[in-house]
């Protein structure tokens, strides 16, 4: 069973926009050239899970 993310997660202070929480989460690493077709699905699939969530996605690399 696959667990959603939630701020009760994460152990630190969630900042808000106004009245509401949100989390920030940062995701980066190499030009795609230098990872394998398995490690591409699986980034697309983690920040699938991750807009699921309604959290903040940082990315950069």
């Amino acid at each position: 069973m696959k667990k959603k993310l939630s701020p009760e997660m994460f152990p630190m202070k969630i900042p808000k926009i106004g009245r509401l929480p949100f989390l920030q989460i940062g995701v980066f690493g190499s030009d795609v050239s230098h990872v394998s077709q398995k490690a591409l699905k699986v980034a697309y699939q983690v920040g699938g899970e991750i807009a699921k969530a309604g959290a903040v996605l940082v990315t950069g690399g």
